[in-house]
């Protein structure tokens, strides 16, 4: 028929010597040949995906061997993705045309599965074609299949005949790709034993096979791929991995690109840095980078689950990578003034405009992420082996190594971070020796020193967060020093908002966990938190420290506790009654923070992170970020100038044992009854009332609520007013 493309005229053109230049129509006839050739007989359509496997115009002559050494050519990067998306699409287009005319049943799949058997007869059909032109036609099918599969058609398209069948001749074409190596300059074995594949070749040569690894690899199953050389197909993404990020040399000629000017810092562009960072996030690979960091991690979850010699020393291979990347791009990235800008506002107008250097940074932290979130599934399950606490420490390090940037997202990052934070500090909780090896790896330089720096703080606020998880296990001495030592400068600084809180953090938990020094710490520590409101902390913050102090203490020593309460009595003595004023609400909140902020006190409907996992179970909450809102009567009560302390007076009810319980009531009785009269007392009075009725444990309730009955009537309309 007229006007319809001739199949034959496309295998002549394919067939033209290298130097003939293809029709731009190319890539749409080889995607609508493969939707519509005929299937019976199916000669015509192997022929078609034959000749694109050896095609010299298509290729440029590289689809052969090199006639002076016998090697392989590195493919042209551009042409081998227009050839990919066009096989891609001729194979989604197959589909649709199928569906129109047999519908979706068996019938269909059967026509579906014909068509591949004519498909890879013409990919296989020339044993020394190229090994990467096989690999890129087998993974252009599996992708259509999976975009098929992942928007749900209802045509079916899983089960061994096509998915799976597919999933086969990819990892077939990975082996052959390996197998292959020594001659095509890709790489080579590095040699008997160690079953990994080395990379030594110029990025350009690696660009497209672990481009087409991050085409399919993702949606594949892990049971899937220990069917497939997981050495070689780790090696090559994690030298892909690598290669995204410059090895780590991102920002090597940043340093010498600034200069400062009476308007701020000022990115020389065009510059050495400039042109790296700009190539970089254009190139296939960063801008792969999402599937790709998939694909190291899959590829990580089946090596682990087979556990094989050569498969543990692929994973671990690609986790060192990891940790070498960001170790250099940490390093690196201290050394240059950019890390020290705190706003944008220490950079000239037309530095504020470029983002490249953020924009790498956040996609590594996203990537390991990825990465690392895999193999925690790996190490997780039980039993928790020496090699497991090892890779989980190792993780923990690349972690630390990033969290100048996590921190952009606040002290306990977003969830995804936290979650994979979590599962690893987890797997090193269970063995002492562990935990302090970590915490030695972990170590800020210039233990003791309030660091400045922003990159600097990020890893002494890394090394406090790991402490106060890991407190339990850790020994005592440990705790005292060096872990005590890198708390102290920060405990009464919030000009460093995120670590003032992980040091108090690492402080609480020393009291939940019942350490050595917590009977030492307990009278500094209860002076230290007298003073800290309101330019230290809010007032949810202090009362859930002093309350955590107190009932930790409880556990082990009414004396001890009792003295921490005594001092807060004291302190409140020392203030006398006032008349209701407001600006006591309005001078209870501390300063802003820029990145994770302090709940303001007067908002009663913002809600806190969700907590992570802790090292002790039972205990009162450690991390003064998750310190709860106010409710609207606590509120209303901090107007009373005693307000914040009088709460936290009532809260260590909850704290102390039943044999002070009666004392401490006759105290805040008395100091309740000093107060002013007004809507701030009647608020004071139902939070009383409240804590006694709910807020006590079965031991101390009856004794609360006896205490009320005897003397609640002495409130005359405020206690009218509470009930």
């Amino acid at each position: 028929m007229a006007g319809i493309p001739d199949a034959t005229l496309l295998i002549q053109d394919l067939l033209s010597p290298a130097s003939t230049a293809l029709a731009a129509a190319t890539p749409a006839l080889i995607s609508y040949h493969l939707s519509t050739l005929a299937l019976a007989p199916p000669t015509l359509l192997t022929a078609v995906v034959e000749t694109l496997t050896t095609s010299p115009s298509l290729w440029r002559g590289n689809a052969t061997r090199s006639s002076l050494d016998g090697g392989w050519p590195t493919l042209n990067w551009a042409r081998a993705k227009e050839v990919f998306d066009a096989v891609r699409n001729g194979v989604v287009y197959r589909a649709g045309e199928l569906t129109k005319q047999h519908g979706t049943g068996w019938t269909a799949r059967r026509r579906f599965s014909t068509f591949f058997d004519a498909y890879f007869a013409g990919v296989n059909a020339d044993p020394d074609a190229h090994p990467a032109v096989r690999l890129l036609l087998a993974s252009a099918a599996l992708a259509a299949l999976q975009i098929i599969k992942g928007r749900k058609d209802k045509l079916y398209v899983g089960g061994s005949s096509l998915i799976g069948r597919n999933e086969k001749e990819v990892l077939e074409a990975w082996d052959a790709y390996f197998g292959a190596a020594p001659e095509t300059g890709v790489g080579e074995w590095s040699g008997p034993g160690r079953g990994e594949f080395e990379l030594h070749q110029a990025d350009g040569d690696e660009v497209l096979p672990a481009w087409l690894a991050a085409q399919t690899l993702p949606m594949m199953s892990v049971d899937s791929l220990k069917a497939g050389p997981l050495p070689g197909l780790l090696s090559i993404l994690s030298y892909a991995f690598s290669s995204s990020f410059s090895h780590g040399n991102l920002f090597a000629s940043l340093t010498s690109d600034l200069s400062p000017t009476p308007t701020g810092l000022h990115w020389n562009v065009p510059s050495p840095s400039h042109t790296t960072l700009t190539h970089l996030l254009a190139s296939p690979l960063f801008t792969s980078l999402g599937p790709l960091s998939r694909s190291v991690g899959r590829c990580l979850e089946a090596a682990g689950s087979l556990a094989t010699p050569a498969s543990i020393a692929a994973l671990r291979s690609t986790a060192d990578g990891a940790e070498r990347v960001a170790n250099r791009i940490h390093r690196e990235w201290a050394s240059c003034a950019w890390s020290d800008a705190s706003s944008d506002e220490a950079f000239d107008e037309e530095t504020r405009e470029h983002k490249e250097p953020w924009t790498a940074l956040k996609s590594l932290l996203f990537s390991l992420t990825l990465v690392e979130s895999s193999l925690l599934v790996v190490l997780a399950p039980q039993p928790a082996t020496p090699l497991k606490r090892e890779l989980a420490r190792q993780a923990l390090r690349t972690l630390g190594l990033t969290y100048f940037v996590t921190m952009k997202f606040g002290v306990e990052g977003f969830g995804a971070w936290r979650g994979v934070w979590s599962g690893l500090v987890e797997i090193v909780r269970g063995d002492e020796e562990s935990c302090e090896q970590l915490m030695r790896e972990l170590q800020p330089p210039a233990v003791g020193k309030l660091h400045e720096r922003e990159v600097e703080r990020s890893v002494a606020t890394f090394y406090l967060n790991a402490a106060e998880q890991l407190m339990k296990p850790l020994p005592n001495a440990h705790v005292e020093d060096p872990v005590l030592r890198c708390c102290r400068p920060y405990l009464e600084n919030t000009l460093h908002r995120e670590t003032f809180e992980s040091a108090h953090s690492v402080l609480l938990a020393i009291f939940a966990t019942e350490k050595g020094c917590a009977s030492a710490l307990a009278p500094w520590y209860t002076a230290l938190l007298l003073r800290a409101y309101p330019t230290l902390m809010t007032t949810s913050q202090l009362r859930l420290a002093f309350t955590t102090m107190v009932g930790c203490l409880s556990n082990s020593d009414d004396a001890l506790a009792w003295y921490c309460v005594q001092e807060l009595i004291s302190t409140i003595a020392n203030l006398p009654p006032s008349p209701t004023s407001n600006t006591a609400l309005l001078e209870s909140t501390p300063p802003s923070r820029s990145l994770s902020p302090v709940t303001d006190l007067t908002s009663t409907d913002a809600s806190p992170e969700p907590p992570t996992s802790r090292d002790f179970s039972d205990a009162p909450p450690t991390r003064l970020d998750e310190a709860s809102t106010l409710s609207p009567l606590e509120t209303l009560a901090l107007q009373l100038p005693r307000g914040h302390l009088l709460l936290t007076l009532i809260d260590q009810t909850t704290a102390v044992n039943l044999v002070l319980l009666r004392s401490l009531l006759d105290r805040i009785w008395d100091f309740v009854r000093e107060e002013e009269e007004g809507e701030a007392k009647d608020a004071l009075v139902k939070v009383f009332f409240g804590t006694l009725g709910e807020g006590l444990d079965a031991t101390k309730r009856e004794e609360g609520v006896r205490y009320w009955m005897e003397r609640g009537e002495e409130l005359d309309g405020a206690t009218s007013a509470a009930l």
